[in-house]
């Protein structure tokens, strides 16, 4: 009842380009691009360098952390050990020779401090003024500093 439907067949650009220069002169052909390579004079061509990665400080540090062959420790381990740790001076005695394998010497030594007072600006501050002097009290010293003397 209908027409059979035609297979359609796609071609490649190099097919097209090809029956494309069957058909037309050769003086409207273009010419490739890959042969059409330009040539320098032999002072242009130098020998390729081989290109060496530059030493920087970053570089430098990497290697420095993978020669340590400590393992990682995650920062909340060192701290959570930081602040369960107790410190040496609130241990007894027995206790620091089983931490020091035996040893009879405790790591902290306490020596005594000089108490010092604090000094504040605030205090400076808080001293009270002179109070002011009568007319009078003014008088009297104006008359002392300024006597005067018959001759």
């Amino acid at each position: 009842a209908g027409k059979p439907v035609e297979k359609k067949v796609f071609k490649s650009t190099r097919q097209l380009v090809n029956e494309f220069q069957k058909k037309t002169p050769v003086r409207f052909h273009s010419k490739s691009k890959i042969d059409d390579k330009p040539e320098l004079p032999t002072h242009f061509n130098a020998e390729l360098t081989v290109p060496v990665a530059p030493k920087l400080a970053v570089t430098k540090m990497k290697n420095d952390l993978k020669e340590v062959s400590s393992p990682f420790v995650p920062l909340v381990t060192k701290v959570n050990a930081f602040q369960t740790k107790t410190p040496d001076r609130f241990k007894s005695d027995l206790r620091l020779q089983n931490e020091n394998n035996g040893k009879t010497e405790a790591q902290y030594q306490p020596t005594l401090t000089d108490a010092v007072s604090p000094s504040f600006e605030s205090d400076l501050r808080a001293e009270r003024k002179p109070a002011k002097k009568s007319t009078e009290e003014m008088q009297l010293e104006y008359c002392t500093s300024h006597a005067w003397t018959a001759m």
